[in-house]
C-alpha cells in the first residue's frame, strides 16, 4: 500500500491498506489497523463512514485525540452534505473526548447555533478565556452571547475581535441592535456614538451612515435611535436623507404620545420644505 501511495495510484493503495487492516484486526491488533485507516482517510478524506470508524476504533483503544480528529472530520462532512444532527452527534463526540480542546468546541458551538440551541452554545464556549482567543471563536461565541440576550458580554467579546481585525466594525452594529432589542436605548445610543468617533476618525463616514440606518431600520419603535440618525444627516448635510429621517422620528414620536418631539419633528420639516403636502396631514394629527 505505501509503494502504490508514492506511486500515485490511490484506488490501489486504499484497497491495500484495508486488506491490511483486516489482516491487523484478525490479530486482535487494533491499534495498527487503525493506522491503516488513517491512511486511507488521508486518500479519501470526503468519506464520512471512513473517519467516523477511525473515530470509533480510536475511542475503543483509548486514542482519545486520534478518535476525536475522526469524528470531528466526520461532523463537517454530515455538515457539508446537511445532515445537522448527525454533524451535531459526531462533534459532540468529538468535545467528549476533548472537551479543552477550543478547534473542537468551536465548531461544535457553530453547529449548536445553527440548530437553535444558543443556550448550550454559550455553556460550551464560556470556559475559554476571551483574552487568549482567536477571531473565529471570537466571533461564535460574540453570536452566541448576543442570541441569548447577554447584549453587554457579547460587547465586550466584539471589542476584543475588533482589536484583532480593527477594519471589521459590523458586529460592533449588531451589539448596538441588540441594545435596541432589548429596549435599553440609551446604550444603542451611546454605542453608535463611540463608532461614530472612531469611524469619522478613520474617514469611514458613509459606511457608518449606512451602519446605523440598518440598527435604525431593525428598530423601528426606538426613538432614541431615530433621533440619532437625524442628528447624523443633520451634521453630514445630507439634506435627502435628514427630510426622510424627520419624517421617520416624526411618526415615531406622534404614535408613542410623545407630543413635544413630534413638534419639534414637524418644525424642522417645515423649515427644510414648508410646501410639502404631508406637513397638514402631521399638522391634523397632533390636534
Amino acid at each position: 500500500a505505501l509503494l502504490l501511495q508514492k506511486q500515485n495510484k490511490r484506488e490501489e493503495a486504499i484497497e491495500h491498506y484495508g486488506a491490511a487492516a483486516e489482516l491487523f484486526l484478525s490479530q486482535k491488533n487494533e491499534a495498527d489497523a487503525l493506522a491503516c485507516w488513517e491512511k486511507i482517510a488521508q486518500l479519501d478524506p470526503e468519506n464520512l463512514e471512513r473517519h467516523l470508524k477511525i473515530g470509533e476504533v480510536g475511542e475503543r483503544i483509548g486514542k482519545a485525540d486520534v478518535a476525536a480528529r475522526g469524528y470531528l472530520r466526520a461532523g463537517q462532512l454530515a455538515l457539508a452534505a446537511g445532515d445537522l444532527d448527525k454533524a451535531l452527534d459526531l462533534l459532540a463526540r468529538a468535545n467528549r473526548l476533548l472537551p479543552s480542546d477550543r478547534s473542537v468546541a468551536l465548531l461544535f458551538g457553530q453547529a449548536l447555533l445553527r440548530k437553535g440551541d444558543v443556550a448550550r452554545a454559550v455553556t460550551l464556549l464560556e470556559p475559554f478565556p476571551v483574552a487568549e482567543a482567536d477571531p473565529p471563536f471570537l466571533e461564535v461565541f460574540g453570536e452566541a452571547l448576543l442570541r441569548h440576550g447577554q447584549v453587554d458580554r457579547a460587547r465586550e467579546v466584539y471589542e476584543r475581535f475588533h482589536k484583532e481585525k480593527p477594519d471589521t466594525y459590523a458586529h460592533l452594529f449588531e451589539v448596538a441592535g441588540g441594545y435596541g432589542q432589548a429596549k435599553q436605548d440609551a446604550k444603542a445610543v451611546e454605542l453608535l456614538g463611540n463608532l461614530k468617533e472612531r469611524m469619522f476618525s478613520a474617514r469611514k463616514q458613509n459606511e457608518f451612515a449606512a451602519q446605523a440606518e440598518e440598527v435604525a431600520v431593525a428598530n423601528p419603535k426606538s426613538v432614541p435611535i431615530a433621533e440619532f440618525v437625524v442628528h447624523l444627516y443633520e451634521e453630514m448635510n445630507r439634506e435627502s436623507k435628514y427630510f426622510d429621517a424627520l419624517g421617520r422620528l416624526f411618526d415615531l414620536c406622534a404614535e408613542a404620545g410623545y407630543l413635544r418631539g413630534a413638534c419639534n419633528a414637524l418644525d424642522r420639516l417645515v423649515d427644510i420644505d414648508p410646501y410639502d403636502f404631508r406637513n397638514q396631514e402631521r399638522l391634523k394629527r397632533l390636534e
